[in-house]
């Protein structure tokens, strides 16, 4: 009977969707038409983000390694 009440309990969810949108966007480029590429994203010296590609299997350009 516990186990029967675990299952049907529902538990409260929170999701800021704002957060999560600027996460997910941290490290792309919108390209249009909803299509987004992927960016190094690293700080540069002037501290902007780095528009680099990065190297495959890496979420870092080289230089960012």
């Amino acid at each position: 009977m516990l186990l029967f009440n675990l299952m049907t309990k529902t538990l409260p969810v929170e999701i800021d969707f704002d957060y999560a949108s600027k996460m997910w966007n941290a490290n792309k480029k919108e390209l249009g038409n909803g299509t987004y590429k992927y960016i190094c994203g690293a700080l540069t010296k002037a501290r902007k983000p780095c528009q680099r590609n990065p190297c495959k299997n890496h979420k870092h350009c080289s230089q960012h390694k």
